[in-house]
C-alpha cells in the first residue's frame, strides 16, 4: 500500500509538502485502498513512502483531522 501512496503523491505540483501528503492520503482513502476501520500507516512509514519529513506528514494528517 505504501507504493500506492508514493504514486498518489508523485505529481509535479508547487503545493507545499504537507498539502501533498494530505492529498495523497485522501486519494488512497477515496480509492478504498484503506478499508474502513483500518489505521493509516505510521508517520515514519508515510514519511518514507512520500519522501517527506515526519513533521510534514504530521502537519498533513493534522490538516485532514481539521477537515
Amino acid at each position: 500500500m505504501l507504493s500506492k501512496l508514493q504514486k498518489a503523491a508523485e505529481f509535479g505540483s508547487k503545493r507545499s509538502v504537507p498539502i501533498r501528503v494530505a492529498e495523497a492520503i485522501q486519494q488512497v482513502i477515496a480509492d478504498n485502498r484503506i478499508p474502513a476501520g483500518q489505521k493509516i500507516p505510521s508517520e515514519r512509514a508515510l514519511a518514507l513512502a512520500l519522501n517527506a519529513s515526519r513533521a510534514s506528514v504530521r502537519e498533513g494528517i493534522s490538516m485532514l483531522e481539521t477537515l
